[in-house]
Order: structure tokens, then sequence, then C-alpha cells
């Protein structure tokens, strides 16, 4: 946090009066529920009034004689002209004091343009690949004049998107090519969710991961190339000024760089969460801290599996024999339709974003996606909803399939009980609420046995008491594991409840354990 100067103590009150108002540092960013995107137009030069009229003296001097400018009279400031798109349209300026200046924002220098912003851009240090700052300069000259217009899309690109991954790659379902369209439209979005997930492409060599990473890097929201750093520090400000889609190919292999590999490996550790944040020291200064932003969409690829398929979509391909594909391969690089589908997925982000951000928020999740699975799927699905609105219930059904196939059966019954009590939990009253194996059966839709319950509340660790047939739940245990895995809607009226008292809250010496053996014998 920068500390404000003030030139006497009767200053320091004002400062806690002063509202606080976010500070934005890169070129995308989703402020007060709000999408906006940044591109810098053209920079200015404000010389001060002292130095003007130091040049106007010297330049009426006698020839040959020119007269000393007096150093301490302050130097000129630079100022940079920004073009906004999202949700607002127009220019923005920085610094932004500037604003009030009487020598910028007058009526003679077409202040209608300007946007006047409700948080503040702390830096100018954007860096843009693949011509993606071009393609923002031509969106803001549409806006400036036709502001509707730059906001109208029908779609077509992100459906030509679809076409080109499935003429250049052969997937196993034809909608995994909408799975990943949705993604990459996704990383025009990325900072309006609360994650988003890695894209990993795992296969064996010459089954087309190569192929998926040039289709992204010619589409994505500013995609780096593949890069070598040799320091960490490099590419953390990277990611700070870019928010880039970051390409990382045979991924295992970065991870073995001494340069590069420890920094990759906290970058992934951190980057799929908003907020997620990598902490070093200053170089040459180990007293100073540093917290870098590492939020941003990533894609890998990588022959093996790896544990940062936990927070990833996994695209698994496969060889295929059919030679059109191999041949095809040669278009890839000189493709003429990229260029329109990059501007044109841009376009679909500023049309949309409103519709699939409302779509996010209303999302539940589902039996068979629930937790950190829900929340990582959730904007793809948010996306499909809105865009391939036809496709949408099959997309989840791809979703859940992945999910399950990669956590297994156990973590999964343990996920159905959790999805049931958390769709019930109206009916969970008081500090040790009491359900029944009927009830949760029923919950469960009868898809599980009542000893395939019993073990899962056992794993869970919910047990609290048992009589009569009833078994109480540890609210407290209850609301850590719905907070855990994800359920962190509507849990107030839950909590609320966990000081009242009830029968089933007397202590069990055994705890869970005895509770096993009375459900055992019950339905023994």
């Amino acid at each position: 946090m920068e500390i404000p100067r003030i030139k006497s103590e009767d200053e320091l009150i004002k400062i806690f009066e002063q509202k606080s108002r976010i500070t934005v540092k890169s070129p995308i960013a989703f402020v007060n529920d709000k999408l906006y995107y940044f591109v810098p137009i053209a920079k200015r030069i404000i010389k001060n009034n002292g130095e003007r009229e130091s040049r106007r003296k010297n330049k009426g001097g006698k020839k040959g004689k020119s007269k000393k400018v007096n150093s301490d009279m302050g130097g000129s400031k630079v100022i940079t002209y920004l073009g906004v798109l999202g949700f607002a349209h127009g220019i923005a300026i920085y610094p932004s004091e500037f604003y009030t200046s009487d020598e910028v924002a007058t009526e003679n220098f077409y202040s209608k343009y300007f946007a006047h912003l409700d948080f503040d851009i702390g830096g100018v240090q954007f860096t843009f690949y693949k011509n993606q700052g071009v393609h923002l300069l031509r969106a803001v000259k549409e806006a400036l004049f036709d502001g509707e217009q730059v906001c109208k899309s029908e779609r077509d690109e992100i459906f030509t998107l679809v076409d080109i991954l499935l003429y250049y790659v052969k997937y196993d379902k034809e909608i995994t090519a909408y799975v990943i369209a949705s993604w990459i439209l996704g990383t025009y979005l990325f900072p309006m969710f609360n994650y988003y997930p890695y894209l990993y492409f795992r296969a064996e060599k010459g089954s087309g991961k190569g192929t998926n990473l040039t289709i992204i890097s010619n589409t994505a929201w500013n995609p780096t190339d593949k890069f070598i750093a040799s320091k960490e520090a490099p590419l953390f400000r990277l990611i700070e000024q870019a928010k880039p889609t970051l390409i990382l190919d045979e991924y295992h292999r970065l991870l073995k760089n001494p340069f590069i590999g420890p920094a990759i490996e906290s970058i992934l550790e951190s980057g799929s969460e908003k907020g997620g944040k990598v902490i070093r020291c200053r170089e040459g200064d180990p007293n100073e801290i540093e917290h870098f932003d590492v939020y941003c969409p990533k894609v890998l690829a990588s022959r093996r599996a790896t544990e940062i398929e936990e927070k990833s979509i996994v695209i698994i391909l496969t060889k295929t024999n059919d030679l059109k594909y191999a041949e095809r391969r040669k278009e890839l690089d000189y493709d003429p339709r990229f260029e329109k589908v990059k501007e044109g997925l841009l376009r679909i982000a500023l049309s949309y974003w409103k519709e699939i951000f409302k779509a996010y928020k209303e999302l539940k999740p589902t039996k068979n996606l629930t937790g950190r699975e829900f929340n990582f799927w959730a904007p793809i699905l948010a996306i499909a909803k809105v865009i391939f609105p036809e496709k949408y219930d099959e997309i989840l059904a791809y979703a859940e399939e992945n999910t399950r196939a990669r956590l297994g059966e156990r973590y999964e019954i343990e996920d159905i009980i959790l999805t049931a009590l958390y769709n019930h939990k109206d009916v969970l009253h008081g500090k040790t609420p009491p359900v029944t194996l009927a009830q949760l059966k029923e919950w469960t839709e009868y898809q599980l046995h009542h000893n395939t319950i019993i073990s899962a509340l056992t794993n869970l660790k919910l047990v609290q008491n048992a009589k009569g047939g009833k078994y109480y739940l540890r609210k407290d245990r209850l609301l850590e594991l719905l907070e855990e895995r994800g359920f962190n809607e509507d849990l107030e009226d839950l909590e609320s409840e966990s000081d009242e008292v009830d029968e089933g809250s007397d202590d069990i010496e055994n705890g869970t354990e005895e509770a096993l053996d009375v459900f055992e014998e019950y339905y023994s």
C-alpha cells in the first residue's frame, strides 16, 4: 500500500474521510460487477508553467545569449490516453488526476468522449501479444462513434471456432470442441469468475496437443508464445501487466527447468483462483515483500498425468490413423479464419458478458458436480448456457463424466451425500439435526444402498449420535465440509441455527464409531 503524502497535520483527518477506490493495473478487469478492457492510445507531455515561462523568455532573448533554466522549476508530466471498452466505452486518462485539469479535459478537447470511471488506473505498462492491442484499438475506434454497434454479435465466430477445432483435431466426442471453444471465449471474461480452470491436454506425441495449442494461441485473449525466462520476477510481472492466456507446452519439462520451474509451480498453485498471489522478496532488497497477482487463463500440454489436473479441465487425446488430419495440419499456420474469429470473440464478450455473469451467479451444483469441481466448471457451464444453449445439457453431462472419471467412486459418493444435505438444508434444524436413512435414500434419488450411505457419513465424520432409526449430524462439521467443497451459497440460515440445542446433542463416549455400531445393528 502506498502511503499518501501530506503538507500539514490538518490533512491527517481528511485521509480517513476519503473513500477508498479500487486500482486497476492490467488491460482487462472486472470492477464493481462491470467488465472493462483498456488499451493505450497516445501520450501527451504537459509542461508546467515555470518551464513554459522559461522557454518563452529564452526565445525572446538576444541571439547567442541563452538564459539558464532553473532546474527547480519542476519537470514535465506525461499523461496517457487509454481506450476503454466494456461497461463503458470511451477514453480514460492516466494519471487520473488529469481528469480535472484545465489543460486536458476541456470542452475543446472532445470531453464528451471521456469515460468517467469509479476506480483508478494504477499504471499503463500493459503487454499485448498476437495483435491483441490492435483488435482493442479497432473496437475502441468503433465504440467512440457507434457504441451500440460494437456490442452487437450474432455469435457466428464462435461456431467458426468449433468448426476449426473439429477440422484440425480428431476428438473422441464432438462435444469436446464445444467445451474447448467455451473455455477460449472464457479467456476474454475470466476476471468475472472466482475460479478459472486450466485447460490440460494430456496425450502421447502426435495426438494433437500442439495443434490445439496453436489454435488457442491464435484465438484466445492475449495469448503468449512459448517463452524462456531466466528469472522469476519478469514472469510474475508479465502476468500482472498482460493478464494473458499463458501457454505452457511440455509442462512436465518446464518444471525441471532450474530457472523457471519453481516459478511455474508457484504460478499454477495460486493462479486458478481470483486474487491468487505469489509472494517474493524484491530483488536487491530482501526486507521488501512483493505480491504478484498471477490469476489468468492457462493452457498446458503434457504426456503425463500430474497433480495440477485437480485444477484443470483435462482433455485426453488419442492418436488417429486418419491421414486427413495430418494433411490438414499444413494449413493451420495460414488459416485466414483466425483473425476474424479473434476479433469476433472480443465482440461476443462485449455483447454477452452481462448475460453470462447472470447465468454464472445463478448456477447451482448438481448431485454429480459439486464442490471445487463445480467451481472450476461453473464458468464453462455459464458460457455454454448463454452461447450454446442447445448444447448445455450435453456439456453438463461431459463435465460430470469428466469429474467422475478423475475423482473416483468414493469421493463421488461423499459428494452425493453432501449435495443431498445441501439441497435439503432448509429441514436441517438445530445443532445436531436428525435425518433418517429413508430420507437420505430419497434425497439421493434411491441410487445408494443404506450401507453405502452409512459408510460415507462415517468417512465424513458427520455422525454425532443415533437413536431409534434417526442419526444426528454434527452441524459444525457439515458447515465445514460444505464450505471446503465449494457449497458457499446460502449457508447463512444453516449457520444461524448452530446454537440451538436438541436431543441429539448428548455426548456419546465413542462418537462416530458407536453410532456406526447402532446403524449396523438396526439394519442388519
